[in-house]
């Protein structure tokens, strides 16, 4: 019989055995199930790959712009549907293929191959892009217009893993772009045949005004002419210079438009061009028998304007107030200054008034209220005192209580202390020389017959010395016979021009010239000034306003 010793060892081994295959049993399960999870770990994370990767693709060739990614070689790893169709290949044909064979671009102009973005992206690791002068030379040899943006791929340490580009078709847009080019320089061809229009229809028309108005104005200032017919002349001369001043209105809503108004700025005194309007339009207040006062109490009534703008701007007003004033009526002009140190100027009289919805559209043009249509205008007025106001820094308003109450008009400009002006006095030289008129030479050139007739005569009985001509030649071959003190030209001349006349001129004399044209545009008369003019008159030209 064993002894116990030896059994319990024996039992002891049997249980050492037991215990280790029990242990390593649970080693075995334990890896096992270890084994499992991580496997099972590495199906979900390669499924999510998956997935994140099916949804990558779908939102590639969701997208409408072609999308084309590259390698680090710069090979082509994947094409969307939309580079696809861009391009011509398809995305087994072009992967792997270097990105220069399947984007394939020139220079639209040189017709030269262009670096790829794909490049420049993989040279300096920055966003690059073309200008949209670049076409792309599709598999089949087709070309279409693009413009394209490529960016870098970086792992999370920052080393560039390849590019995306982003690319797309510009040919709807270079054709939007071409017509909108097209349009514009039709447009811009519109404009330049509205303003040449616009100057002959101004130059026909003033041309044959200058001499219908010398006459009435100097019949109107004669002593000789009958006084039974004196109204009629007046009549005349009115409705003449009212055509003058409508076609002035039509010249200067087109240097509003395009922005071509200048200003000649000056210090100027409002008071006196008030008291000049109301001088002006005296004898039209007197036909009403309105009843005119005025109230210029301003203490800075000196403005740095444009004396001509400014007057037309009061001369408007006015017109309007006597034209909507019931004969018998008030009409009065008040001056102030406001706490700004600003000039205001109220024009108030007691007329047919306005409703709300004429003072809403009052400064706009063509726009006059059906109520006062009858009186005629053409609803200009307004809109071009408001944009020469607004040139001045300053501001027009209107207000009226109402139909029958009457109507104000406010202009308020920035105002200047008299005590910093200098004005010229009597003793000044040029104003010394225009009191001897006989001591002036003057050759006017002008090939409209009655013109030239009846602005010579009018200019002599003022006791000018004048000698006409209707040429450019016939101006300078008396101009090489004698000195004259002025040359009046106008501007359309048979044989050329006054610019061509003055230009001759002024390359052997600084004598003062004027233009004498029916030319208003602007940009004719900037063109007067540079070719050598000192000045110009407009025509129809008004000789009240000569000495």
């Amino acid at each position: 019989m064993r002894s116990k010793k030896a059994v319990n060892l024996l039992y002891y081994r049997n249980l050492i055995i037991a215990l280790s295959t029990v242990l390593n049993l649970a080693v075995l399960l334990w890896s096992y199930r270890r084994i499992s999870r991580e496997s099972a770990a590495r199906e979900r994370a390669a499924l999510e790959v998956s997935q994140q990767k099916e949804l990558l693709d779908v939102t590639l060739a969701s997208i409408g712009d072609a999308v084309m990614v590259t390698d680090v070689d710069g090979r082509i790893t994947y094409l969307n549907q939309a580079a696809e169709r861009l391009t011509g290949w398809s995305h087994p044909e072009a992967l792997g293929k270097p990105a220069a064979t399947v984007f394939n671009i020139i220079n639209e102009s040189s017709r030269q191959r262009v670096q790829s973005p794909i490049d420049k992206v993989l040279q300096l690791g920055v966003v690059a892009g073309l200008a949209n002068h670049t076409v792309l030379i599709r598999k089949d040899g087709s070309e279409v217009p693009i413009d394209d943006s490529g960016a870098p791929i970086r792992e999370s340490g920052g080393t560039i893993r390849g590019v995306v580009l982003i690319f797309r078709d510009f040919s709807e847009r270079k054709a939007a772009e071409k017509n909108l080019i097209e349009a514009n320089s039709a447009l811009d061809a519109a404009n330049r045949a509205k303003d040449q229009f616009l100057a002959a229809l101004s130059h026909e028309l003033r041309t044959p005004l200058t001499p219908v108005l010398a006459i009435l104005t100097n019949w109107e200032a004669s002593h000789r002419f009958p006084a039974f017919l004196l109204g009629d002349v007046q009549v005349l001369r009115r409705n003449v210079e009212l055509e003058a001043r409508l076609i002035d209105d039509l010249l200067d809503l087109n240097r509003i438009a395009a922005g071509k108004m200048s200003l000649n700025l000056e210090l100027v005194d409002a008071h006196e061009l008030v008291r000049s309007v109301a001088t002006i339009l005296g004898g039209r207040m007197s036909e009403k028998q309105l009843n005119f006062s005025t109230e210029l109490n301003a203490a800075r009534h000196y403005v740095k304007g444009d004396a001509v703008r400014l007057q037309q701007v009061f001369s408007n007003i006015l017109s309007n107030a006597i034209k909507f004033t019931d004969r018998g009526g008030n009409i009065s002009i008040r001056s102030e200054d406001d706490a700004q140190r600003r000039l205001i100027l109220k024009f108030k009289d007691d007329g047919i008034g306005m409703t709300p919805e004429i003072l809403n559209r009052l400064f706009k043009p063509f726009e006059q209220g059906v109520e006062v249509s009858k009186y005629g205008g053409m609803g200009l007025g307004m809109a071009i005192s408001k944009a020469l106001v607004d040139a001045h820094a300053g501001t027009i308003t209107a207000e009226s209580a109402g139909p029958g109450q009457g109507s104000q008009f406010a202009v308020l400009l920035p105002s200047i202390s008299a005590s910093a002006l200098k004005l010229p006095t009597a003793e000044d030289p040029r104003i010394a020389a225009r009191q001897n008129p006989q001591e002036i030479g003057i050759l006017l050139v002008e090939d409209h017959e009655d013109s030239a007739e009846v602005m010579g005569r009018l200019l002599r009985e003022k006791g000018y010395s004048v000698q006409t001509a209707g040429t450019v030649a016939d101006a300078l071959k008396i101009l090489g016979e004698r000195e004259f003190s002025l040359l009046i030209s106008d501007i359309g001349l048979p044989d050329g021009t006054g610019i061509d006349l003055i230009r001759q001129v002024r390359s052997v004399s600084a004598m003062p010239a004027i233009a004498l044209t029916g030319f208003g545009m602007e940009h004719d008369l900037r063109k007067y000034k540079e070719s050598g003019f000192d000045a110009e008159l407009t025509k129809p030209v008004n000789f009240r306003n000569w000495r």
